[in-house]
């Protein structure tokens, strides 16, 4: 029987039934050297696989991605809130707007329509015909465009394309076309006309509006289509001297003779 040294290598002749515990020539004891070698082989058994450093890469770049694409919104962000600012700060201050306030109780003539307005300005004999060049140009406006003139006396409609206007205490209408001069005479039941001030045209109505001084001061409406007095309607004296109508806003803008600006609405009744 041989017994081989694990550490030395030595062989080792032994009779069957005879022990040996060591080695005779490195003193080795068999058992701890065997003992020694199986730790040794299982320690150097292969480790289980660890998990590929790739995947701990890509969670880093997610993550960083993540946070550019943060740090861009947040930059955008910052951009269009300082380009508001600078376009806040830029827009002139706007006025609050006006709270709506009811108007009052529109007041007519309890007169019956002048159904007969009309017939009685065609049928009405010509009191002026313009026939020179030179005095017909002294009657018509330079400015064709301007539906009001400078002194706010005369308009002209750009519905009939007739010239209104204010001669002393008559308000007049020329026919631009026939050269002929008429004066609108007031139906019954309208109060008297005295010392007419101002003329404007309301170009979504199609009326030509003329303002008094005399009396409590009214506002005369005329319909340009239907060629009829409309209205009228008391000023509360509120002394209008010039006259002039927005379509935009429907209303008048009146300057009266103590030099105060004044707004009526698109009925002829002064704003608060």
């Amino acid at each position: 029987m041989e017994k081989t040294c694990l550490k030395c290598g030595h062989l080792q002749q032994l009779t069957e039934g005879e022990p040996s515990a060591a080695c005779p020539q490195c003193g080795a004891i068999y058992s701890k050297v065997e003992q020694r070698q199986a730790r040794d082989a299982t320690a150097r058994q292969p480790a289980p696989p660890r998990a590929p450093d790739n995947i701990l890469l890509l969670v880093a770049l997610g993550g960083n991605l993540l946070l550019l694409m943060a740090v861009v919104t947040l930059g955008m962000l910052y951009v269009d809130a300082r380009n508001l600012n600078q376009a806040l700060l830029q827009r002139p201050n706007t006025p609050p707007q006006a709270q709506a306030v009811p108007l009052p109780p529109r007041r007519t003539s309890t007169a019956p329509p002048p159904s007969q307005a009309l017939s009685d300005e065609v049928s009405q004999t010509p009191e002026w015909v313009i026939t020179g060049a030179s005095e017909w140009s002294a009657w018509v406006p330079n400015d064709s465009g301007d539906t009001t003139s400078q002194q706010g006396k005369s308009i002209r409609s750009p519905e009939d394309g007739r010239l209104y206007r204010i001669v002393s205490h008559d308000f007049k209408v020329l026919d631009l076309k026939n050269h002929t001069e008429n004066t609108l005479a007031l139906p019954p039941g309208f109060p008297e006309l005295s010392w007419p001030t101002a003329v404007a045209y309301d170009s979504r109505r199609h009326l030509v509006s003329l303002a008094s001084l005399g009396g409590e001061g009214f506002l005369y409406r005329y319909d340009a289509r239907a060629h009829r007095w409309l209205d009228y309607r008391s000023l509360d004296n509120l002394d209008i001297a010039t006259l002039t109508y927005d379509e935009r806003s429907d209303r008048y803008r009146a300057q009266t003779t103590q030099g105060s600006l004044v707004y009526l609405d698109g009925d002829g009744i002064p704003l608060p």
